[in-house]
């Protein structure tokens, strides 16, 4: 079995909101010094919304990287500060977007086999439905 490679330190190049760039220095089992950058990024969550008439819903975003407008999914962080990524979830309910759905939002937490079971925990986790949740948005919203 080969000896593993070993970590000689790492250093933060960079630290924003939405991402971390660090340099990883390695050395390998031959003696040689490497440096890695790795590139570190909070969890995402993205909906699938789909109206009743089948259509997906997209947003538009400018992005700088691009210097472009591009269609996206509805969707963003889930916040480091949240205890559970159900709580991402109720932020895209309560948004309530044109299209948004409560499979799609299960699906995109990875319960789409098990829309029963996420409508189960979200329940449990703040005592109403999501199907309620996203009621309550959409009659806020108008």
């Amino acid at each position: 079995m080969p000896r593993p490679w070993i970590r000689r330190g790492v250093d933060r190049v960079i630290e924003t909101p939405i991402f971390d760039l660090e340099r990883h220095h390695l050395r390998t089992p031959h003696e040689t010094e490497h440096a890695f950058h790795i590139l570190k990024c909070p969890d995402w969550c993205n909906i699938l919304p789909i109206t009743p008439d089948g259509l997906v819903v997209m947003v538009r975003q400018y992005r700088y990287g691009t210097d472009e407008e591009t269609l996206e999914l509805p969707g963003g962080m889930i916040d480091p500060e949240d205890p559970n990524p159900m709580d991402g979830a109720r932020r895209e309910l309560l948004e309530g977007a044109p299209g948004t759905t409560v499979m799609g939002v299960a699906s995109s937490l990875g319960f789409g086999t098990s829309p029963g079971r996420f409508s189960l925990q979200y329940r449990q986790r703040f005592s109403e439905s999501p199907s309620d949740t996203l009621a309550a948005a959409r009659a806020r919203n108008g």
